[in-house]
């Protein structure tokens, strides 16, 4: 695939989605989503892969916000429009649409077009076959962080924080991003479960930075999902007092990756890719 062919498959996908929702920022789709997954692509991905790899991250940001919206947002809230979403990406079959609305039905076939999209292009990375599995597992994560996400919604007193920080990073996508790159390059020089321990602290990292990016727009949308807002509750601290151990706990991490010896692809470019795409995060604030 080319720059050119990446570009012209966006564009449709986008269309497919503006068609359809029209109260997200086309920003994050048209910026943010391929800036951000360029700045954080592996280094070890080869150079025929590189753009159809970009367009299957880019499909799964797609996806996440469709399924996070319908979780987390008062207004839109809609759990049994979730509950088909949720089957979308491995047993569509067993979707009955019988019962829904027009509108219903319209974003259950967004999502099914994003997840074909996906799923075409996918199958042509040389690793495929030898991480579905994996790519199964983390899909599922995702999808059990958005569910967690509807717990903290309808019950406020589920909250902890070891759930928040597990669960909440997941909506970032950045493990199975890293194993769409895996995916996408030649061979395997570390210890997979090495290379994942990475990814889950660039997962966490992004979150962070997200946490921060989105906090007044969730909080104008009476999201009360943010780890900061539900924690400074748990806790009894301010919301402040969250921000700034996020900062910390952001400096620690680029250090802990910046300790891992790997072979697979250039840990610096990496933690560089991280940091300019929190710079992006509040560069775009207000858009995503």
């Amino acid at each position: 695939m080319t720059e050119n062919e990446f570009r012209e498959e966006w564009q449709l996908a986008r269309d497919d989605y503006r068609a359809v929702i029209s109260y997200r920022d086309d920003a994050l789709f048209s910026e943010f989503l391929p800036r951000g997954y360029t700045m954080t692509t592996l280094s070890s991905v080869a150079p025929e892969h590189y753009f159809r790899a970009l367009l299957i991250k880019c499909n799964l940001g797609m996806f996440i916000t469709l399924l996070d919206d319908f979780a987390d947002n008062p207004e839109l809230r809609n759990k049994a429009l979730l509950e088909k979403l949720y089957r979308i990406p491995f047993d569509d079959e067993f979707i009955d649409l019988s019962c829904c609305t027009e509108p219903e039905k319209n974003i259950c076939a967004l999502a099914l077009k994003i997840r074909g999209n996906m799923k075409t292009h996918i199958r042509q990375l040389s690793g495929f076959m030898n991480f579905y599995d994996i790519f199964k597992f983390d899909f599922e994560e995702i999808m059990r962080a958005n569910q967690y996400s509807e717990l903290m919604t309808d019950r406020s007193d589920i909250v902890n924080p070891e759930e928040c920080r597990h669960y909440g990073a997941y909506n970032m996508g950045m493990v199975l991003a890293g194993m769409i790159d895996l995916m996408s390059t030649p061979e395997l020089r570390d210890p997979l479960g090495v290379l994942r321990h990475v990814f889950l602290l660039g997962q966490r990292y992004s979150r962070l930075c997200n946490l921060n990016t989105t906090l007044d727009r969730e909080k104008s949308e009476n999201d009360n999902t943010n780890e900061f807002v539900v924690l400074a509750q748990y806790e009894g601290t301010t919301i402040e007092e969250q921000q700034h151990r996020a900062n910390e706990e952001m400096a620690v991490i680029i250090d802990r990756i910046r300790r891992f010896e790997i072979q697979q692809f250039d840990a610096a470019r990496y933690v560089l890719g991280l940091e300019n795409l929190c710079a992006l995060h509040i560069a775009m604030t207000g858009k995503i």
